[in-house]
């Protein structure tokens, strides 16, 4: 899904043009319409693979497109814009940003389905306060501009903004952490087909909050275009190594069957995985009077079906084409008869449930007499809930 970050949904020349009460308004109103789900997100597995590379893919991408932009900008615009630099160098990042055509930042990308949320806000909680304070300056809520005049010029006034910062951050109060972390939870997890993408759509968030108190909150939210540019594609690389993280987690489950491994450590090389998902099975059935059961852990090993009750009957199963089909052996005894002979099998699996089919080739003895055994016999199989060794 296209899962853009974004630093509030309003930044740059609309700060410059539009009260505080609006910029944070129109970020919060966003935020609020991610829809209301369950919290409850299951561990990924190893059927998400899939799911975790396409996120990977996603997040190197545009890891890449703000990178360039940062650059562009720079380019354009140089270190430190000024005055109405400052303003159209915005003016090019949101059209980046919030745009869908060639481009852009999700240009190419598939749009998020129903209900999911195409852009994940982080709004600072000084964000907020900055609101609350320019409502009601006399209230002694919210923090102040930090700004002074100077020739009848207005100039930022570090010393007043370092107080204030400091000040907040010895009562406790982070001007950096999300204002509405649980909203932003719900966020990140609306679409996430699994917790662990969700935990690396957390990461990302975080990686901006970490930029922002080393910054200091003021610096960060007044930022050029370049630098917020920079901060995404900090983000995403933050948020790819989580991905990678989670993809070499999932390698190492019993039921993950690796058939190509990355070739190193980078995000990137994660995405060379290639894994078969192991499923087992509870196996029951009979051959003529004789039940049979038995697990099998992994189609594509050999698996044994012994008989029960008064019987006393093997099957050695060895598995061909991937576990699909194999030959079979077997012996025993059983009502007076000897059984010995071999055969072939196929099995069928389906989304809950499969069929093991024996076509047999073998003979018994009865009272010192062969009779010749071609019998067939099938066999249910039934998923186990976790892997078996």
């Amino acid at each position: 899904m296209t899962r853009l970050s974004c630093t509030g949904l309003a930044r740059g020349i609309m700060a410059r043009l539009v009260s505080p009460r609006v910029l944070l308004g129109l970020a919060l109103m966003a935020a609020s319409l991610v829809p209301h789900r369950a919290m409850a997100l299951e561990e990924c597995k190893c059927e998400d693979l899939g799911a975790i590379q396409t996120e990977l893919a996603i997040a190197l991408l545009l890891k890449q497109r703000f990178e360039n932009q940062a650059r562009t900008l720079i380019e354009k615009y140089g270190q430190n814009p000024k005055g109405s630099d400052y303003e159209q160098a915005f003016r090019d990042y949101n059209a980046f940003q919030d745009g869908k055509g060639e481009g852009s930042a999700a240009h190419g990308l598939r749009e998020g389905k129903p209900g999911e949320p195409d852009r994940v806000p982080y709004v600072p909680r000084g964000a907020r306060e900055r609101l609350a304070y320019e409502d009601n300056p006399r209230s002694g809520k919210g923090i102040p501009a930090g700004r002074k005049w100077v020739n009848d010029i207005s100039v930022v006034d570090l010393d007043e903004r370092r107080t204030i910062e400091t000040r907040w951050k010895k009562a406790g109060k982070d001007l950096c952490a999300p204002d509405d972390p649980a909203k932003m939870e719900q966020s990140l997890r609306a679409g996430a087909k699994c917790a662990g993408i969700a935990r690396a759509f957390a990461v990302h968030e975080a990686s901006h909050a970490d930029t922002c108190r080393q910054m200091g909150f003021y610096a960060f939210w007044e930022r050029p275009a370049h630098q917020l540019a920079a901060d995404e594609a900090r983000a995403y690389t933050a948020q790819a190594e989580a991905l990678g993280a989670e993809i070499q987690r999932v390698m190492g489950q019993k039921r993950t069957k690796v058939r190509r491994g990355p070739s190193g450590a980078c995000p990137e090389c994660y995405l060379e995985v290639q894994a078969t998902c192991i499923k087992s099975y509870e196996v029951s059935g009979k051959v003529q009077a004789i039940e049979l059961t038995g697990r099998i852990c992994d189609i594509e090993r050999a698996f044994t079906l012994r008989s029960v009750g008064m019987s006393k009957v093997n099957f050695q199963m060895t598995p061909w084409d991937g576990g699909t089909r194999g030959a079979y052996t077997y012996q025993g005894t059983g009502g007076g008869a000897r059984f010995v002979g071999d055969g072939r099998y196929t099995i069928a699996i389906g989304e809950n449930e499969g069929k093991i089919t024996l076509f047999s080739d073998g003979e018994a003895h009865v009272v010192g007499k062969k009779v010749k055994d071609t019998g067939m016999g099938t066999f249910k199989l039934t998923p186990l809930q976790d892997a078996c060794e």
